[in-house]
């Protein structure tokens, strides 16, 4: 879907390999973030939760439009990636 987004924003790869950048950004950071999470949430409920939000927040990349709303997005499928991998992770 990447090449269709591009399209539609009018970007460059350069822009575009920017705004992937926040995808690994948000990745990171909800592996720091993600076990305080869990712990005050709880696993099972973590898991279910992190789940229906990646699924929610892959809408978000076609939603954009412009490049900043676009590494917004990025950044968010970053934060919900992290989040649902540590969750099932620790699920299992």
């Amino acid at each position: 879907y990447i090449p269709s987004i591009k399209e539609k924003l009018g970007i460059d790869e350069g822009q575009l390999g920017f705004a992937i950048l926040f995808l690994g950004l948000g990745t990171f950071i909800m592996l720091i973030l993600s076990p305080t999470l869990i712990k005050k949430i709880g696993v099972g409920k973590s898991a279910a939760l992190s789940i229906y939000l990646l699924g929610f927040s892959f809408l978000l990349p076609f939603l954009a439009e412009n490049n900043n709303q676009l590494c917004l997005a990025l950044l968010m499928v970053g934060f919900t990636s992290g989040f649902t991998d540590i969750a099932i992770n620790t699920l299992v």
